[in-house]
């Protein structure tokens, strides 16, 4: 889930993995795979800095889970903003 911001200043959240295309002409419209298009004010470049930052967390949350059931913790740093 990443965090992004309506044409009108609303903020809300949408499931990356939904996210079929992002297109930018010139304002940025998410297209999902559900047919719904969502114009936001951020930038192409920041929907997919954010949708790697997310996915990078969830990533290592995985690995930190899969360490826990070896014996062997590993407690990477977690931080999405």
């Amino acid at each position: 889930m990443i965090k992004v911001t309506r044409i009108n200043g609303g903020a809300f959240v949408v499931n990356s993995e939904l996210i079929e295309f992002i297109e930018e002409k010139p304002e940025t419209i998410i297209c999902l795979t559900t047919g719904k298009r969502i114009m936001i004010r951020e930038s192409v470049e920041d929907v997919i800095d954010k949708v790697a930052k997310f996915k990078g967390v969830i990533y290592a949350r995985g690995i930190e889970f899969n360490s826990i059931e070896t014996g062997k913790p590993i407690k990477p740093k977690l931080e999405v903003s």
